[in-house]
């Protein structure tokens, strides 16, 4: 069989973050990603509904990995303010990069450019393997780590083997980590708008009697929306026409940019939080979701995991 030092379970976004930081290690390290689908960079689209907001430390994390001056080659919306307040008034506060001597608190990112980015340079890396479009079927500990057997009956080992596989992780089933869990008893609905007013590049977000409406800054007065309620809260918004729907969400958001002139494919997907308790076992570790699945509110979710894989290259190179 052949040996791998890391082998990396889930080429997405957190899984071909890690495959680059590796490869800044002096010593090489051998590293194969395993991934399910084949991603390839959708243009079929005017924008992707799902989109990322970038901290100002995932972002200097990309610049280290050389990815960051490819990403700017798309559209990007960096964003200088945040606005957040209560629907029934009690309660406000907003944020803006100048009262912290930054040019920009982040970065709103369509899902499509970031995970091309990383791919376009993940795997034109050396001494990183791809195994795409592949499973992982089975994990046999060995002494020296894992015997890890895909479909088709291909097979290696692997000294350290990391579950980047996402909320519903099979490295983390596999493995039989334990995990909190619970239901948000939220769904969200994930588009894009145009507005009446411009948004000035400051996201901002209310927080309803039913959950959190989010309105993030793209380019040219259009805003990635994020809303967070009860599912059939969700399931009556995605009845409605678009013309409908258009008004009811500038109800919503209490009209702060005016009508709503124009609007993207609306897609949904239920809220759980899953937590493992520990996150790393005797060559096996999770990262990213396979870790913490959290609640959108906070955008916090792919930075998190960008910290996860930052922080364990460093431990690898290290060592």
């Amino acid at each position: 069989m052949k040996q791998y030092d890391v082998v990396i379970v889930g080429g997405g976004v957190i899984g071909a973050t890690l495959a680059c930081l590796l490869s800044q290690s002096v010593r090489p390290i051998t590293v194969a990603v395993i991934e399910p689908h084949i991603a390839a960079l959708d243009t079929s689209v005017a924008l992707d509904s799902r989109t990322t907001a970038l901290n100002l430390a995932s972002e200097q994390l990309l610049t280290s990995i050389g990815v960051w001056s490819d990403l700017i080659r798309y559209p990007i919306a960096p964003f200088v303010g945040m606005e957040v307040w209560e629907a029934d008034g009690t309660g406000a506060i907003d944020f803006s990069a100048d009262s912290i001597g930054q040019t920009h608190l982040g970065t709103l990112v369509e899902n499509r450019y970031l995970l091309a980015s990383l791919l376009n340079k993940a795997r034109a890396l050396n001494q990183t393997d791809w195994y795409t479009p592949h499973r992982l079927q089975s994990l046999k500990r060995i002494a020296s780590g894992f015997e890890v057997l895909l479909d088709h009956n291909q097979g290696f080992t692997a000294r350290l083997v990391v579950g980047a596989d996402g909320a519903r992780s099979r490295v983390r089933e596999l493995c039989e980590f334990s995990v909190r869990e619970w239901d948000y008893h939220h769904t969200s609905l994930v588009t894009w708008v145009k507005t009446e007013k411009p948004h000035q590049s400051i996201a901002r977000q209310i927080f309803l009697p039913q959950g959190p409406l989010a309105f993030l800054p793209l380019q040219n007065n259009v805003s990635s929306i994020v809303w967070s309620s009860a599912p059939e809260h969700i399931q009556s918004l995605m009845a409605l026409s678009d013309v409908e729907f258009m008004a009811v969400l500038a109800d919503a958001f209490e009209h702060r940019l005016g009508d709503v002139i124009e609007i993207g494919p609306r897609l949904n997907f239920p809220l759980h939080h899953r937590h493992a308790k520990t996150y790393c076992q005797p060559h096996v570790v999770l990262v990213g979701d396979a870790a913490h699945n959290i609640h959108p509110l906070a955008g916090q979710g792919a930075n998190l995991g960008f910290l996860d894989v930052e922080k364990l290259a460093a431990l690898l190179i290290q060592a």
